[in-house]
């Protein structure tokens, strides 16, 4: 039976595919709540996530079959984090004046 309302707080590794369980279905006209990643946190922050961004799961919407289109309207956003940090230069930037270049590169790939 579709929700007029479904949950979104559970994300997929960064990856999707037609092979990845949906939630819902969503009845149509129905809403989607959903807590997002807070950014660009994937193998560089985070090397256990596969993809390059983390997503939610995707939201079966009922009656939809593939290559029909959904509108989606966004209703409100709630900025949870006023602002992100990443530190991920800061060594790898280090260890190359360090080192240099080539010297990374070689250690890097066994060369």
């Amino acid at each position: 039976m579709a929700c007029q309302t479904v949950f979104v707080d559970t994300f997929t590794n960064g990856v999707l595919g037609p092979d990845l369980p949906m939630l819902g279905p969503l009845r149509d006209g129905g809403v989607i709540v959903a807590n997002t990643a807070p950014g660009c946190w994937g193998p560089m922050l985070t090397p256990a996530i596969r993809g390059g961004h983390e997503v939610t799961m995707p939201v079966a919407v009922e009656g939809a079959e593939p290559g029909d289109s959904v509108a989606i309207r966004i209703l409100s956003i709630n900025v949870t984090s006023p602002g992100t940090v990443t530190a991920t230069f800061l060594a790898p930037v280090a260890r190359l004046k360090e080192k240099g270049v080539y010297a990374l590169i070689a250690e890097q790939y066994g060369l």
